[in-house]
């Protein structure tokens, strides 16, 4: 994010973590940047088109989308894998990006 603000990118932060995201928005407008931060579930459907159509009230358009959230998971043997953390790495790193995609495309299709 902020190597995107430092090329003059108005940064969208989106985060489950609200201190993190804070984070961030300070150290992009600290530098001169322009950032603001939104809250929500990237493995959310719900919440990925919220996160776009947020972006799009605040800056006019979206054009450029970096997908990088993503957990790890437990260090564990597949037998001994827990279901519920299987469907958390999942639900966010797969499904996640693939709500992120869904919207932005559909918006940035809509900048020509």
């Amino acid at each position: 994010a902020e190597a995107y603000a430092k090329e003059g990118a108005k940064v969208v932060i989106a985060d489950i973590n609200e201190l993190h995201g804070a984070e961030t928005v300070q150290a992009i407008t600290d530098a001169g940047g322009e950032a603001f931060f939104i809250a929500g579930d990237s493995s959310k459907a719900e919440d990925n088109r919220r996160f776009v159509a947020e972006t799009v009230a605040r800056f006019g358009r979206l054009d450029i989308a970096c997908n990088n959230a993503g957990i790890g998971g437990p260090a564990l043997p597949t037998g001994e894998y827990p279901i519920e953390g299987w469907d958390q790495v999942i639900a966010l790193n797969l499904s996640g990006v693939f709500y992120a995609c869904r919207y932005q495309l559909e918006q940035m299709e809509k900048n020509g």
